[in-house]
């Protein structure tokens, strides 16, 4: 909790907004939840009114197929250890589901519209 208490503390002082998102990877998508983890992510986040945004609801909502479409597999490219991250399609999803949730915070949603890109 103390490191959240910084990160929030830094961000007023900077003048920005924190907000935390946890982005799984697909192991856990596919059945191994970190349930106790996320759990404290979100009481810990609720208390200090940071808003949290969990990703792997999110993805487990969509049609498997869809999700593995979403990481790189293994040997898909040459980077040592890059099967299992997300791809450009993954990460542009993340980045709208992000940005939508966002929205949706009262405190956020004012900074987001005037940074808008379509």
């Amino acid at each position: 909790m103390k490191i959240f208490e910084d990160l929030k503390r830094l961000s007023e002082e900077h003048s920005s907004k924190l907000a935390l998102v946890y982005l799984p990877t697909l192991g856990e998508i596919e059945g191994n939840e970190p349930e106790e983890w996320i759990q404290f992510l979100e009481i810990e986040s609720r208390a200090l009114d940071i808003p949290f945004i969990n990703a792997l609801s999110i993805f487990r909502s969509l049609p498997y197929e869809n999700v593995i479409g979403m990481f790189i597999r293994e040997g898909q490219v040459g980077y040592t250890d890059a099967a299992g991250h997300l791809n450009d399609q993954g990460n542009e999803f993340v980045a709208r589901a992000i940005y939508d949730a966002l929205k949706n915070q009262p405190a956020l949603s004012q900074s987001l519209s005037l940074h808008r890109r379509n």
